[in-house]
């Protein structure tokens, strides 16, 4: 943490943390970004199926803010960014099935919203730099926004690594696809199955995986999930309503990297 002097000589932090972040991987934040697919194409037709698309996402994400993460210890910091999300861990030592069980839950809500979703995961340091903004505009700074006028900005003033991975693992490959950082999947159990090895990240099918955290999670915040069979069936029937639409690459990733069918290689990665 390093610090300045402002004009009236007080020291000002140039970065404040939003809990603790400490060095070594395992310390680190964990972070997930996840958003609404199709959600730009959906919305100028359909705008009530877009936003209840995107809603699936967001009251999973606000059950489990208030459920199983609602402690100080566990919270979450959450950003809307556009048509997707960033979530961001307090901190700590936490295993890797905790995040990756966040997503599959996720995942499924959107599924359970008549839409699909695509996640990545991955560790990184993430903080509120606001206070290395201008001071011009640092000192219009109230609750997120700084007025213009009559007009108004919004401040996004956290960033950092954790966003960064999570959201450039998302753009490895199209389609609803949950990818997570490879150093995240080295001990997990069989019942994760991986689907496609990209080096630095790796595909996990968000329809069949299972983690014992991902029903204990949902439970303890109300969350309702379907089972894999309902899943696959509604992928299936997703893409072949919206065939038309859809790019090809998109839907044979979705298909085969979730284990939703067999054949030739999936496309465009």
């Amino acid at each position: 943490m390093t610090h300045e002097t402002n004009k009236d000589g007080e020291l000002r932090r140039q970065s404040t943390d939003i809990g603790p972040v400490q060095s070594g991987q395992k310390h680190q934040r964990w972070a997930i970004y996840i958003d609404s697919e199709g959600f730009g194409v959906t919305f100028p037709g359909n705008q009530g199926l877009a936003i209840r698309r995107l809603g699936g996402i967001m009251e999973g994400i606000y059950r489990l803010g208030t459920g199983p993460f609602a402690k100080e210890s566990n919270r979450l910091f959450v950003h809307q960014i556009g048509d997707g999300f960033i979530i961001v861990s307090n901190g700590g030592m936490v295993r890797p099935e905790v995040p990756i069980a966040v997503a599959l839950i996720l995942m499924r809500c959107a599924a359970q919203a008549d839409g699909l979703a695509k996640a990545g995961v991955a560790y990184g340091d993430f903080g509120d730099f606001k206070n290395c903004y201008p001071d011009i505009v640092r000192d219009h700074y109230d609750g997120g926004t700084v007025q213009l006028g009559h007009g108004l900005m919004r401040i996004f003033p956290v960033m950092g690594t954790a966003l960064i991975k999570a959201y450039r693992q998302t753009r490895r490959a199209s389609g609803s696809l949950l990818l997570v950082d490879g150093s995240m999947v080295r001990e997990l159990p069989s019942t994760i199955h991986i689907t496609k090895d990209f080096g630095d990240c790796v595909s996990v099918d968000w329809i069949h995986s299972e983690l014992p955290e991902v029903l204990a999670i949902a439970s303890q915040g109300s969350i309702k999930l379907t089972d894999g069979i309902v899943l696959e069936r509604f992928v299936r029937d997703y893409i072949s309503i919206n065939a038309d639409a859809l790019h090809p690459d998109w839907a044979a990733n979705t298909v085969l990297l979730n284990g939703c069918g067999t054949g030739s290689t999936p496309l465009g990665i």
